[in-house]
Formats: structure tokens, sequence, C-alpha cells
């Protein structure tokens, strides 16, 4: 069953970046990409709730749906918040971070599931996502209002 989870939650992913790309957004990168890890991240600790490996997949489709969306505003936002020059780096860093928290995440809900239960697991990687999302969201708000602050000096 294995990989008709992992198949749910990239086919969850691929909507929803497909959805994503296709509307033209009004709101900031930093609300919209908040909004996204938030939602996906209140998905993953309902995860828990779920008993039937069927359901299972339709809650990783739903988290799926966000990963995308995520990632794409997440690369938007470090071009916005980066020199021309360094665009490159920063979108490597980016593809670093992402590639080792999930390799954190898969040691540490790997062990917890082994060692104790599987729920166990979401219910780490929910925590985990919520500490990350709550810590992110200081800098990326103070930035974002540094920058409407700037712009409201240029245009004055």
């Amino acid at each position: 069953m294995a990989g008709f989870l992992l198949a749910s939650f990239a086919a969850g992913s691929a909507v929803g970046g497909l959805l994503y790309g296709q509307r033209i957004w009004r709101s900031s990168l930093v609300k919209r990409l908040l909004i996204s890890v938030t939602v996906m991240t209140a998905l993953c600790a309902l995860l828990t709730t779920i008993e039937f490996v069927a359901a299972l997949g339709f809650g990783l489709a739903a988290v799926g749906f966000f990963l995308a969306p995520s990632l794409v505003t997440g690369y938007l936002l470090a071009d916005d918040l980066t020199a021309a020059e360094v665009r490159t780096e920063a979108s490597s860093w980016i593809n670093t971070a992402v590639n080792a928290g999930a390799a954190v995440a898969a040691v540490m809900v790997g062990l917890a599931m082994d060692a104790v239960e599987s729920r166990l697991g979401f219910i780490i990687g929910g925590g985990m996502a919520l500490i990350l999302v709550m810590a992110a969201s200081v800098p990326l708000l103070r930035n974002s209002k540094a920058a409407a602050v700037a712009d409201q000096l240029q245009s004055a």
C-alpha cells in the first residue's frame, strides 16, 4: 500500500500545482506561502485521526495538494527577496533546506512509527511543521512589512 499512498500524495501535489499555476494571484507571496504551509500542517495533523489506508490515501492527496503551491511560492519569494546575481544560490538553498528537512523528518518519523505507533509519526511531523511555520512566519512577516513600507516611501 505504500506505493498507493505515495501516488496519492504525488497526484494531489500535481493537481495542486497545476491549479495554482492557472490562477492569477492578487495576494502577496508571503501570505500565500504562510496560508499554504499552515493548511498543509493542519491537514498533516488531521491524518492522525484516519484509521483506514484508503482514507489515508485521500488525506495524503489533500496534503499533497498544497505541496507544489508551497514550493513554487517559496521559490518565487526567494527570487523577490534576493538580488538577481544570487537568485540561483537562493534557489539552491531552498532546495537544500527542503531535501534536508525531508531526510531528517523521514528518519525521525520512521523511528517513531517503528518504536511506538504509526500515528505518532503524523503527530511528530505535524508538530515539527507547526514549529517551523511559526519560526518562519516572524522573519517573513517582518520582511514583508519592511518591503511594504519601502514601496510606500518610493511612491511618495
